[in-house]
């Protein structure tokens, strides 16, 4: 007879298992849909569509990629290294653009050619204009991750190198690049998820991408199988990244001795100079866009139309609450079943069920639907069956289908951030409030609550904050008559009504720069733990320059 102890064990490996097997469904019936069989539609897709899909896709995202290589490495470079006026105020905005969604930018930059009377909004109508606003607010990925894998080298590597002739050029391009390799591989894996999974951009401008091309099949042909299929492709390109990602990066990952570096100052012009440098990307991917947002709010006070306002603000805010209160659960449950029971097996299986954050919404909102449209059927039939009457779309004709993706999109902000405090906790204090006669609940509820409470919070409010500001996953599955902040303002645009998007826009925006600030305090304690660690007295520590990049998912 199995003892209790086990059947528990086994119940819990069952139950995360479950948990797994519900979160996988929609991408394995996108997986699927390959094999299905293919549409009239798909040929012609596929001889006059999938062609442009594929080349622009391909094209922005190595764009994209390349820029933001460029000006997140740059910056985090300087603001590591040197000492110049405003550093210390720089390396915090430079982190702030990552808070204007793709879609924000590029509405508000066409308002403003439109407002100055500029002639360049045909150039920024194209895939390198489009490619240039995702620089402005994905360079941060990278930023954020350079910044402390930087600040992470060993003092005595950077002036053996200086004492041996090298200048700062050559021990950036010898010592610091190869040291933080794998910090630049992970940042550049979520700026190039970010562009391959962008649609308010590309369909403002009129780019055709795979994401455009899933809503055109779905909303223009009303073809779910061929839509599926598409998404399949763009699915396969995201597993392409993160492989590479693993390949490249995270299995090679340097381990340095964390004797933190310390910042030279250059010479006065060089040291403006920098100063400059790093606020340009400051400039154009947040002062600039801000100030026209809140002007053109105050501008369009007369002709906004509150009740929407409130309406789409009411349900923004209740579907982040929803899906913060049951990821949060279901977070919760995931992490206490794997520290509970640290099998191999559970550990892979909670792996498994962060995965769904490098998705697009796009791809998450079509595997959703699927099974969505194919159990309401079977509910109705069921109910006109056995009680006589229409029960109605139960799934996709309220918010149901929607709340479903964005869990299944965004649990891994609930899971990394819960389970990372919870690893911190020594399993010696729950052994010791057993000892003392407590219970599991008591010792979960009386010394694991109070240690968990301020990651469950941060994690609540990263998980808000994007369930406010995604856009596909909503167009897809929201309900008729139902909008939310990050609709209207995408509606506004296509309708060219520009001021009357400037409040959700900016109230997106205000909203965003909450899990920003927590990303900036989570950098700052990690440079803090550095310089600590650098004093001869304290000893040196051995960590992985790339380990952080998870933490950034929440903010994407």
């Amino acid at each position: 007879m199995r003892s209790k102890t086990s059947r528990r064990s086994h119940y819990n490996h069952k139950g995360l298992l479950l948990v797994v097997a519900l979160l996988s469904l929609p991408l394995g019936l996108i997986a699927l849909s390959l094999v299905t069989g293919y549409s009239k539609t798909w040929a012609h897709i596929a001889s006059h569509l999938l062609p442009d899909y594929l080349l622009y896709s391909a094209l922005i995202a190595a764009t994209v990629a390349f820029g933001a290589l460029m000006l997140g490495v740059g910056s985090a470079w300087l603001v590591t290294m040197y000492d110049f006026p405003y550093r210390q105020t720089l390396q915090w905005l430079l982190m702030l653009p990552i808070a204007l969604p793709a879609y924000i930018l590029a509405y508000t930059y066409t308002g403003i050619s439109y407002d100055l009377g500029w002639s360049f909004l045909g150039a920024l109508r194209s895939w390198y204009g489009a490619s240039t606003l995702l620089i402005l607010v994905s360079y941060p990925y990278v930023y954020a991750a350079c910044r402390v894998a930087f600040a992470a080298q060993d003092k005595t590597v950077v002036e053996a190198a200086r004492n041996l002739g090298c200048s700062m050029r050559a021990v950036f391009m010898r010592v610091a690049l190869p040291i933080a390799r794998p910090a630049i591989v992970g940042g550049i894996s979520l700026v190039v998820m970010e562009a391959l999974a962008e649609y308010g951009t590309m369909e403002l401008f009129g780019i055709p991408t795979l994401t455009t091309g899933i809503f055109r099949t779905w909303f223009g042909y009303g073809e779910l199988r061929t839509a599926a299929q598409l998404s399949a492709l763009l699915l396969f390109a995201i597993l392409l990244v993160l492989l590479l990602e693993q390949l490249n990066g995270r299995s090679k990952q340097a381990v340095q001795n964390q004797r933190g570096v310390t910042r030279s100052r250059p010479r006065t012009r060089y040291a403006y100079l920098y100063t400059a440098a790093c606020s340009i990307p400051v400039l154009f991917g947040l002062v600039v866009p801000a100030v026209f947002l809140l002007k053109w709010t105050v501008q369009s006070a007369s002709i906004v139309e509150f009740g929407i306002f409130l309406s789409a603000l009411t349900t923004s805010c209740f579907l982040g609450a929803s899906v913060a209160l049951i990821a949060i659960s279901l977070s919760l449950f995931c992490c206490y079943y794997r520290r509970y029971n640290p099998t191999v097996a559970n550990k892979l299986l909670l792996k498994a069920a962060t995965f769904g954050y490098a998705l697009p919404g796009t791809v998450i909102a079509i595997g959703v639907m699927i099974p969505s449209l194919f159990f309401q059927d079977v509910l109705i039939a069921f109910a006109e069956n056995v009680f006589g009457f229409d029960i109605g779309l139960l799934i996709t004709g309220t918010l149901a289908a929607l709340i479903i993706a964005l869990v299944v999109r965004y649990l891994s902000v609930g899971i990394n951030t819960i389970a990372s405090s919870l690893d911190s906790i020594d399993t010696a204090l729950d052994e010791s409030a057993h000892t003392l006669g407590h219970a599991r609940r008591q010792t979960e509820w009386l010394i694991h609550r109070p240690m968990l409470l301020p990651s469950v919070a941060s994690a609540a409010i990263l998980l808000f904050v994007d369930v406010v500001k995604e856009l596909p996953a909503t167009l897809i599955l929201r309900p008729f008559n139902t909008t939310t902040l990050s609709v209207k303002v995408f509606e506004y645009a296509s309708d060219e009504r520009l001021l009357e998007a400037a409040l959700p826009a900016l109230t997106i925006v205000l909203i965003s720069v909450l899990p920003v600030l927590y990303l900036n305090r989570f950098i700052d304690r990690r440079e803090g733990a550095i310089r600590i660690e650098s004093d001869p007295q304290s000893g040196s520590r051995a960590t992985s320059a790339g380990n952080h990049n998870t933490d950034l998912q929440g903010i994407h």
